[in-house]
């Protein structure tokens, strides 16, 4: 990856963020330099990754069912989007086998 960094960059100081299932930070100093941060997988990190907001967001509405956080649209977007009839089916289809980072 560090090859692709110095590319874009043209070996010059910049960022390369790649946000997308997966998450990571790649930064070059200019001076050969070169810091990684995150990309560490769904399991452990990928903060800023679709697959981490998504998990954020269930948490988001179960906490919400709970009294734990505010109500908001977000609960029944998920379920039209999912074609769920209920919280308890999208409780349910997050320990399911359908359930994967994929």
């Amino acid at each position: 990856m560090s090859f692709r960094l110095i590319g874009a960059t043209e070996n010059k100081a910049g960022v390369l963020l790649i946000a997308g299932t997966g998450s990571i930070v790649f930064a070059h100093d200019g001076n050969n330099r070169i810091i990684r941060s995150g990309g560490w997988g769904h399991r452990v990190g990928d903060e800023g990754s679709r697959y981490w907001i998504s998990k954020q967001a269930i948490a988001s509405v179960l906490r919400m069912v709970d009294g734990r956080g505010d109500e908001t649209l977000l609960s029944k977007l998920i379920l039209k989007k999912f074609n769920f009839n209920s919280i308890e089916d999208l409780y349910n289809w997050t320990y399911s086998d359908d359930y994967s980072v994929d």
